[in-house]
């Protein structure tokens, strides 16, 4: 007012944000006179709040706003379930026979939905032995359960190099046993193949490819 000028406040735009709620599902905007007026944030803004870790909300510490109220955001079905992910985890299972990204699940009761242990599939492999004849498989508990390797299948063991067997560091599964493969007759003694030479053989008067054999003594076998 150019002839009578007063002091008036100096509003800043109407609209502009002079508050938020805590949780973050309100704000505060200005009006045209200056009031600073609560109105709902945009629906499906994200929110804090702490939910109970029971398997219905996606996370236990953040939710996503509806009409000014900060709610759970439910979980899809095989989303893993509490804040770590593994709420569900007791002592008696194995964690190899579990999905190692997602070990929880929930288990699909919409009425009163829990959190249980997402299994690999029965039988997947879960430890093995030392050397080799034994292996741990999932069973549908979840637990590991040590089972027999197929048989033939090789395994490390050491065995005396008394001509019995066709290598010291190898052996064959057998029922669950790790068993020096007996060596066919001819084949070769020893680690080496040369166990049985002294200095005061000549190596030019033995065979090249096999210079020790088995003496064919099936009680007491002698390179």
């Amino acid at each position: 007012n150019t002839d009578n000028p007063d002091c008036v406040p100096n509003f800043l735009s109407t609209g502009t944000i002079c508050s938020e709620s805590e949780n973050g599902c309100t704000v505060g905007k200005c009006d045209s006179s200056g009031a600073c007026v609560q109105v709902d944030a945009v629906d499906g803004t994200p929110c804090e709040e702490v939910f109970p870790d029971d398997c219905t909300s996606i996370r236990t510490d953040v939710g996503i706003c509806s009409n000014g109220i900060c709610n759970a955001e439910p979980r899809d079905e095989g989303c893993p379930c509490g804040g770590d992910g593994d709420s569900c985890i007791t002592d008696a299972i194995n964690e190899n026979c579990l999905y190692a990204d997602q070990k929880c699940k929930c288990d699909g009761n919409t009425d009163n939905p829990d959190c249980v242990p997402n299994f690999l599939s029965t039988g997947t492999i879960c430890s093995e032995s030392e050397n080799g004849c034994t292996v741990g498989k999932c069973d549908s508990s979840g637990a590991c359960v040590q089972v027999d390797a197929v048989d033939g299948t090789p395994c490390e063991e050491v065995f005396p190099d008394d001509c019995t067997s066709i290598r010291t560091d190898v052996g064959i599964c057998s029922n669950g046993i790790c068993n020096a493969e007996p060596r066919d007759e001819g084949c070769p003694c020893g680690g080496d193949g040369d166990s049985c030479i002294t200095d005061a053989i000549n190596e030019n008067c033995l065979y090249a490819d096999q210079k020790c054999k088995c003496d064919g003594n099936t009680d007491n076998p002698d390179c």
